[in-house]
Order: structure tokens, then C-alpha cells, then sequence
């Protein structure tokens, strides 16, 4: 009865280090799937960090209807052939980008995305200062400043 104690506390264990809830624990800024999306629960390791970004962009686009800016961030995963698996096995499935230990968005995944390109949509209400805020930190973490 012992043995099977131990065995079901290791396993809680090692199943609660796979995951995270926000929170608990700063991850690194990037793209990672989602373990429990009503509780914001992803995978520890992330799909991929912030550093292996490239060709960041800025855009933006009115809400219809409305005078409020939505920003998003494009751009490009340099390790294409990961991100296109890592989209391939998550079908049907979010990912989420955190930046700064949040959720920023996350996309539910249609199919798998070969060309490693993304889109980040920051949340409704993001100020055009905020938006270039967070392109800078990826720029920055991209260049290893």
C-alpha cells in the first residue's frame, strides 16, 4: 500500500512540473500549447521562445463598428520545421503566447502552419505605446540584447 502511495505522489508530481498555471511561475515569452484552457494551464516547455523569432512586424486595424485599435504583432519562427509540428500535433487544440508571464492570445489551431509564420493579437484596449513596448522586448530577445 506504501509502494502504491509513493507511485501515485510521484506521479501527481512529475504530471503537475509538466504543466503550469499562471501564476505559479514566470516562463520564458513565446508560443506554448495549452494543457487546460478553461483553467490557462500550458506545458512548461515552450513550442518556441521569443529568441528564436524573426521579421517582427507592427500592424493594427479598427474594431468594426467601433473607434477602438486592435495591434497585432506578425512574424516568423526561425526553426520553421519545429513550429510546423508542434502546429501539426496541436490541430484542433490553442496554443497560447505568453509574454511577461500572461496569456497574450491564443489561437485554436486549424492546421498545420508550414510556413512557421504567426500572428500575435494583443488584447482589445492595448495602447499604441504598449504595443511597441512589447515588439522592442521580442526584438531584443531575438537579438540576445
Amino acid at each position: 500500500m506504501k509502494i502504491r502511495i509513493i507511485i501515485f505522489l510521484v506521479a501527481i508530481s512529475f504530471a503537475y512540473s509538466c504543466t503550469t498555471h499562471f501564476g505559479t511561475r514566470k516562463l520564458a515569452d513565446g508560443w506554448y500549447n495549452v494543457a487546460d484552457m478553461e483553467n490557462s494551464i500550458v506545458e512548461n516547455r515552450p513550442i518556441v521562445k521569443a529568441s528564436g523569432f524573426m521579421d517582427l512586424s507592427l500592424d493594427s486595424c479598427y474594431i468594426s463598428g467601433s473607434a477602438q485599435m486592435i495591434y497585432t504583432i506578425n512574424g516568423k519562427c526561425r526553426d520553421v520545421e519545429k513550429f510546423s509540428e508542434a502546429t501539426e500535433k496541436a490541430i484542433g487544440k490553442h496554443i497560447a503566447f505568453l509574454f511577461d508571464g500572461k496569456m497574450v492570445c491564443a489561437p485554436k489551431v486549424n492546421a498545420r502552419i508550414d510556413s512557421g509564420n504567426f500572428m500575435i493579437t494583443l488584447p482589445a484596449g492595448t495602447s499604441h505605446l504598449d504595443a511597441l513596448m512589447v515588439l522592442n522586448a521580442l526584438e531584443k530577445q531575438m537579438s540576445g540584447r
